[in-house]
């Protein structure tokens, strides 16, 4: 039985979500903790789960951070606004079962006022809430371990009694299919595709749009590496483009919002203003990693890939990050932060977390999780976000895909934010990598008022 539940939104603060996930698995056990990527498992039912699991909880944690109320779709409605939105309809089931709601505002935000909730809502408002901010993490997370052991006392007989090594993630719960990629070998078999009928969900219908539509959830698992079966380095047969700096990218509120931060060596006296000395996350990818900045980006690395079949249609069929320094701790520098970007996306998403090396695909531009089978016809492209995120590691990383093509054979492509490489990542070693860092251990900084100040 999962005791608690995290509700939180993707594009405001998946990141606090994650974190207390972490945490909290630490103290009570991982299996008491329901947070969706986690718990609901390839060809679950998310529609019968998600309220199930509401329903069973003694506690209801409602992450907010900055970007909670506003948060819009693709076409401008505020997500709050929409019935179908699972963040509301988590937290309506929570109030109808008479579940303890406990909000946790993160980055000093405020309460949501009532006016800001539908109706069914409301009530959140009157819920007396905790913090979670970067600068008193451990004093935050005791105080909310505290509150949560007196006020569900079955949750207090469970502390102590998690595994030993859930706090230092090498037990986080990653479906079964899914293992760390250090134990990946790179002549092993890449298993096939998690089936599904179509590799469009679109035919199926989106979980927004069409409520009552079949959706099929599938984790994208990665349990090997496949060897490329061609004669040769196929750069013939396709166009691929890679685009890494995020100033040339139209990219997703979410990952905006926690991209175009960047963590440096240099102490905050020695960093240059940014681009005209503005407190804005527009034109910073270049001045930040070029010298003397030479930064790495801070929790997430974006890139968009374009692929163009030249000879015959090809099919997307598998992926995996290969990580070039087996994940080092996260660096402890001077992180320079901004207040986010906005936009649309690329019709496909593949998100990856480079702590676990779990990767999830989201396709058609949708918000539901599916099975990474894309299919490309020839002389069309396709493009591809990719979304590398860490909470704690230094990686520097690549990412490999599958490319299978009409009659067959399989040609494996890594991508890095200088371009794509065919082969495997093992076949270009000097290929560069992105390098990403949590950045929950740096010291942040806002350039307000003409300089740098403390804070984000």
């Amino acid at each position: 039985m999962h005791e608690i539940f995290i509700n939180y939104r993707t594009e405001d603060e998946p990141f606090g979500a994650a974190l207390i996930d972490r945490e909290l698995s630490a103290v009570f056990g991982s299996d008491r903790l329901f947070r969706a990527p986690k718990s609901i498992r390839p060809g679950d039912d998310f529609a019968e789960r998600i309220p199930g699991a509401v329903r069973r909880s003694s506690v209801l944690l409602v992450v907010i951070g900055p970007r909670w109320v506003e948060a819009a779709d693709p076409t401008g409605r505020r997500r709050l606004d929409d019935p179908t939105d699972w963040v509301r309809r988590e937290i309506a089931e929570a109030l109808r079962y008479r579940v303890r709601i406990i909000p946790v505002l993160c980055h000093n935000v405020s309460m949501p006022k009532p006016a800001d909730l539908p109706r069914d809502i409301a009530a959140l408002a009157r819920c007396q809430y905790l913090h979670l901010h970067h600068r008193n993490v451990q004093y935050d997370i005791k105080r909310l371990v505290d509150e949560l052991t007196s006020l569900a006392p079955e949750l207090a007989s469970l502390v102590g009694s998690a595994p030993a090594s859930a706090g230092d993630g090498s037990s986080r719960n990653v479906s079964s299919r899914a293992v760390e990629v250090s134990d990946l070998r790179d002549n092993a078999p890449m298993p096939e595709a998690l089936p599904m009928q179509s590799a469009r969900l679109a035919a199926l219908g989106r979980r927004w749009r069409h409520p009552l539509a079949i959706i099929v959830l599938a984790v994208v698992a990665i349990v090997g590496l496949w060897k490329a079966t061609s004669d040769g380095r196929p750069a013939s047969e396709y166009r691929i483009n890679v685009t890494a700096d995020i100033d040339k990218l139209v990219t997703i509120p979410q990952i905006a919002a926690i991209g175009g931060s960047y963590v440096t060596s240099l102490p905050i006296a020695e960093v240059p203003p940014p681009p005209r000395m503005r407190d804005s996350c527009a034109n910073r990818y270049e001045w930040a990693h070029q010298a003397p900045i030479s930064a790495v980006d801070a929790d997430t690395s974006i890139a968009k890939v374009d692929i163009t079949p030249l000879k015959g249609a090809v099919t997307i069929t598998g992926a995996r990050p290969h990580y070039d320094n087996n994940k080092a701790a996260p660096l402890t520098n001077t992180l320079l932060t901004c207040a986010g970007k906005g936009g649309s996306r690329p019709p496909h998403l593949l998100e990856i977390d480079l702590d676990s090396g779990q990767l999830v695909f989201y396709p058609d531009g949708g918000d539901t999780p599916g099975t990474l089978n894309l299919d490309i016809a020839r002389g069309e492209t396709e493009s591809l976000l990719i979304v590398g995120k860490t909470l704690d590691c230094y990686c520097r990383w690549r990412l490999e895909l599958e490319l299978t093509s009409d009659d067959g054979q399989r040609h494996a492509v890594t991508i890095g934010p200088a371009g794509a490489a065919f082969d495997t990542a093992s076949q270009n070693s000097g290929q560069q990598p992105f390098e990403t860092t949590g950045s929950l251990s740096s010291s942040p900084y806002r350039f307000r008022d003409g300089q740098w100040r403390s804070g984000r």
